[in-house]
C-alpha cells in the first residue's frame, strides 16, 4: 500500500498524535479507524433504504417523504443541540 501525506491543522496533529499514543498505534491508523468508520453520503443513503426496507419487511410500516423529513429534522435539532454544549 502507497503512503502519502496530508496536510492538517498543527492542533489537529497535536489531537491525532495524543490519540494515537493513548492507543498505543500510530496516527495513521487513527486517521484509517475515522475514514473507515465515517461513512460516505452514498453509503448513508444505502444504509437509509435498507433500514426503511426493513421497517417494511419487519413491521409492515412504510415510511413516507413526510416521515423521513421529520425524522431528518429530528436529527438535525439533536446535532445542533449537541454542538451547543
Amino acid at each position: 500500500m502507497a503512503v502519502t501525506t496530508i496536510k492538517v491543522d498543527s492542533l489537529v496533529r497535536d489531537r491525532l498524535a495524543r490519540l494515537a499514543a493513548e492507543q498505543g498505534r500510530s496516527i495513521g491508523a487513527v486517521v484509517a479507524d475515522l475514514a473507515a468508520a465515517t461513512p460516505t453520503e452514498e453509503e448513508t443513503k444505502a444504509r437509509v433504504e435498507a433500514a426503511i426496507q426493513y421497517f417494511r419487511d419487519a413491521f409492515g410500516m412504510d415510511l413516507t417523504d413526510a416521515d423521513m423529513t421529520e425524522a431528518e429534522e429530528f436529527w438535525q435539532r439533536l446535532k445542533e443541540r449537541q454542538a451547543e454544549k
